[in-house]
């Protein structure tokens, strides 16, 4: 490391007389003159967006957001390499002048959205502030104020569009963003990939648990439900209800009034939180993505089923729930309900036949015979 004092001629930077790079950081400034040391530079003031200094190393320019301050008030940790003077700073990942490795990344506590590169690289961590994700859209925050939209078509970074919202960012064509967004993307899919197969486990043991509470045939219909509901869509209510119709009256005869009042009471009380933490954990597993699904009115319609044995509201409600998606966004529902609050094999049996008549006449059938037999 062979910083120094940030206070010679020509260097408002950090350090100064660094030399040649021996492994460690020699920088000096992007600002005032030239460039006695190697390393990345960004400047937040005026000028080109990168430049080649007689050393061959690669400057990078970023413009706007950074309050410089007053010329002559030099900020510097003597042979540290590591200083701020006018306002500029400069960085460099190790003796070649080159980035010696992609940031990591993790959420930022408290903003929804927002990541921060966790590695040491000088050159990443130095420039890179932040990134929002929004979907396929992504903003880059700069230290040195610069805000940045990219966009990436289908995960592609060689296609990726990049527009300066602020200042005009780090270039040499946008390598530096492009391997950013690369280590962004990587990062989110090995996220996802693990946050799956941990919600397919807990799907699993929640087959278990069926199993274990009420017997191997429901955990058997529950999962041929699941199997059923992939790759369809949700159909009509009329068409629902009129399948369901068949077999409503046998099935309205299993439940005693105390056993109706009981489910319905279970049903009534779901807590909210715990809800949205299991749509969360089954709408993972079961590939159901987008907007918070609205579940209250077809759990009311459930409950009006059970106390009056009218199905209607369940079916119209349930249609609207998963108009255009997938029929697994039912499956989600019902299996996140049960997982919340315990409603005994039958009612449950009966609510996977109301959600069965929303996807296909067989697998309700299927559900008819199984609850005759409980």
């Amino acid at each position: 490391m062979s910083g120094g004092d940030g206070r010679g001629p020509s260097n408002t930077g950090l350090g100064h007389n660094g030399g040649k790079p021996s492994g460690n950081v020699n920088g000096s400034s992007g600002h005032g003159g030239p460039s006695s040391g190697g390393g990345y530079h960004y400047n937040p003031g005026k000028g080109p967006a990168s430049t080649v200094g007689p050393d061959g190393e690669v400057h990078i320019n970023i413009t706007g957001g950074m309050e410089k301050d007053p010329l002559g008030k030099h900020h510097g940790n003597g042979g540290s390499g590591n200083g701020h003077s006018a306002g500029n700073h400069n960085s460099n990942s190790g003796g070649n002048g080159k980035t010696t490795s992609i940031p990591g990344w993790s959420p930022d506590s408290g903003k929804p959205g927002r990541y921060l590169p966790t590695n040491k690289d000088k050159l990443i961590k130095g420039l890179i502030q932040s990134i929002d994700d929004h979907s396929g859209t992504y903003t880059i925050h700069y230290t040195g104020g610069a805000v940045a939209t990219v966009t990436v078509p289908n995960g592609d970074v060689n296609k990726m569009n990049v527009h300066y919202n602020i200042g005009s960012g780090p270039s040499s064509g946008n390598k530096l963003t492009r391997d950013t967004i690369k280590s962004f993307l990587e990062f989110k899919a090995e996220n996802e990939a693990n946050a799956v197969n941990d919600a397919i486990s807990k799907v699993n043991d929640f087959y278990k648990e069926l199993a274990s509470k009420y017997g191997d045939k429901l955990e058997k219909e529950a999962k041929a439900l699941a199997d059923e509901a992939k790759g369809k869509k949700i159909r009509n209510a009329n068409e629902a209800i009129k399948a369901f119709d068949r077999y409503k009256d046998v099935l309205n005869k299993k439940f005693s009034v105390s056993d109706r009042e009981a489910i319905a009471k279970a049903l009534e009380s779901l807590n909210k939180d715990q809800m949205a933490k299991q749509l969360k954990i089954f709408g993972k597993a079961f590939g159901v993505v987008g907007e918070a699904i609205q579940w209250g009115g077809f759990i009311s319609g459930l409950v009006k089923g059970f106390r009056t044995g009218d199905w209607s509201e369940a079916f119209i409600s349930g249609e609207k729930i998963a108009v255009g998606k997938a029929a697994s966004v039912m499956v989600t529902v019902v299996f996140s309900a049960m997982a919340v609050n315990t409603i005994g094999i039958l009612g449950f049996a009966v609510i996977m036949a109301v959600t069965s008549a929303l996807i296909t006449d067989e697998r309700l059938k299927q559900l008819n015979s199984f609850i005759n037999g409980i």
